[in-house]
């Protein structure tokens, strides 16, 4: 869909008489906006994955604070028993 739209305002840009300059022109123009295109969708998928990342890395955190937690409330037990 985006190929799409790119493509047909290169048609408007650059009509099909023109010289084979003016299509290797046009066929620049179309890969430094597919490649722009290319980069924002890596960038987003980079900031999901670090989002992500930064989510399970707090999740693992809080776990083993409760861990700690239990551990600690285990070691008093056991002294109090003792």
């Amino acid at each position: 869909m985006i190929r799409r739209r790119i493509q047909m305002l290169l048609d408007r840009l650059f009509p099909a008489r023109c010289s084979d300059a003016g299509a290797n022109l046009r066929r620049a123009a179309e890969l430094h906006a597919l490649s722009a295109l290319e980069l924002e969708n890596a960038a987003r998928k980079q900031e999901r994955r670090v989002e992500d990342m930064r989510v399970t890395v707090d999740a693992a955190e809080r776990r083993v604070e409760h861990r700690n937690r239990q551990i600690a409330t285990l070691n008093a037990l056991l002294e109090r028993d003792r």
